[in-house]
């Protein structure tokens, strides 16, 4: 073909061209304007879940406010005076005043971890996850050095501007955060069991464990056998412990520690019971605390509590819901209701 001919060819086939170049760049700005809509749909919808995430948590805690509200109003939850009730309150509770949050830590549910969480907070540090068992650092030394407990003039000034304006509970909240965390009571119990008797604690064997195998271990022994105690039977308990955590039988077993409890021969924060540690029944604590977190979903929850309150962003809160596993835990549960 000379080269005569193959202008005349590209001549004919300029209009293809153009045509092609055209569709090219309508399919493309086609293209650019779906993403830009897919882009815009997702952002749209994950806007949409998120807020359906905190109209979810916030329906679970007005919930969870009017329960306790009838609870504590059809019932005696808390038989003691209001002036002991006013006096659990104060010494429990910490404020961090300038973030107006009031925080009372029910122990054995999650409350190192949140101490560390509300220092944060307040300093604006963001402190690697904290682990009270390798820490030289005590959790409520840190928070007490950024939250400090009211005295009665300050609590009892709070109580009457909430009495004299009766706040509705979104006032409530807009005035100040409180929040407590709650857990299931058996399991907060097996958890105080392993945490402070179950291996050596010396300071709690020395306060409290002693004692209990004095007054009980004549008795468990006619409930459960002298070989319950060998080592073959972990010293008596139901799950394995190593021997420098468990070296004999001198730790009391489980049984003692419930006997102790019940018959109100011990009496410490990591196993007061909830309703008494706070004073949740008083009538302005009802008012007051406005959130309630639950140790089993404490993951979740601490994410969309988090969320709620636009503190996502300002603290680290690296909390996970502690493994509690049923099966591992069953053999308690089954001597629990044997007890009872």
């Amino acid at each position: 073909m000379t080269r005569h001919n193959i202008r005349r060819l590209y001549k004919k086939s300029r209009p293809l061209q153009v045509v092609i170049v055209f569709i090219i760049i309508f399919q493309y700005v086609r293209i650019q304007i779906l993403f830009s809509n897919l882009s815009n749909y997702f952002v749209k919808e994950a806007r949409h879940v998120n807020q359906s995430h905190i109209d979810h948590f916030m329906l679970s805690q007005n919930n969870r406010l009017d329960w306790i509200r009838s609870i504590c109003t059809s019932k005696q939850a808390n038989k003691s005076s209001l002036e002991e009730q006013t006096k659990q309150i104060m010494d429990s509770s910490f404020w961090l005043t300038e973030k107006r949050i009031i925080f009372c830590p029910i122990f054995k549910s999650a409350t190192s971890a949140w101490f560390m969480s509300l220092y944060n907070l307040s300093t604006g540090k963001r402190s690697v996850d904290f682990n009270p068992r390798k820490s030289n650092k005590n959790p409520i030394d840190l928070v007490s050095s950024v939250a400090k407990r009211q005295s009665s003039a300050e609590w009892k000034l709070l109580w009457q501007y909430i009495s004299l304006i009766k706040m509705s509970r979104e006032s409530m909240r807009e005035l100040l955060t409180s929040f407590i965390i709650t857990r299931h009571p058996f399991e907060r119990l097996v958890s105080a069991y392993r945490d402070k008797f179950e291996r050596m604690n010396q300071y709690y064997h020395n306060l409290y464990g002693r004692d209990m195998v004095k007054m009980f271990r004549h008795n468990a022994i006619k409930k459960f056998g002298a070989a319950y105690f060998n080592k073959e039977n972990n010293y008596g308990t139901i799950l394995k412990i190593g021997e420098k955590a468990r070296p004999n039988s001198e730790l009391p077993c489980f049984w003692e520690f419930v006997q102790a409890i019940t018959r109100g021969s011990i009496d410490d924060g990591h196993w007061t019971p909830m309703y008494k540690f706070c004073s949740i029944c008083h009538d302005t604590q009802l008012r007051t605390i406005n959130y309630i977190l639950r140790f089993e979903n404490l993951e979740k929850e601490t994410a969309e509590f988090l969320r709620h309150l636009k503190w996502d962003n300002s603290s680290k809160v690296a909390l996970k819901t502690p493994l509690v596993n049923s099966n591992k835990y069953n053999n308690y549960g089954n001597l629990m209701y044997e007890l009872l």
